[in-house]
């Protein structure tokens, strides 16, 4: 398991690096940076669901509201 959590870290900087050399050209591309920035995030999520840190985030039926949801262990 410490290796599976150590490549999806090693990904996740990749993906930031990524990003930084986005960010640093003359134009960044919108799309780019948010198909990047999700990919980060779905990252995150999943070292933080392996690590049982975290409530995952279930929206409600009215916008802007969220309730949270116990995450279960595995």
């Amino acid at each position: 398991m410490d290796r599976y959590l150590t490549a999806l870290r090693t990904k996740r900087a990749e993906v930031q690096a990524a990003i930084n050399a986005e960010y640093s050209r003359p134009y960044p591309d919108g799309l780019v940076l948010a198909e990047l920035k999700k990919r980060k995030l779905r990252l995150r999520e999943k070292i933080e669901r392996i690590e049982g840190k975290t409530s995952l985030l279930i929206p409600s039926m009215t916008p802007y509201r969220f309730r949270l949801a116990p995450v279960r262990p595995t």
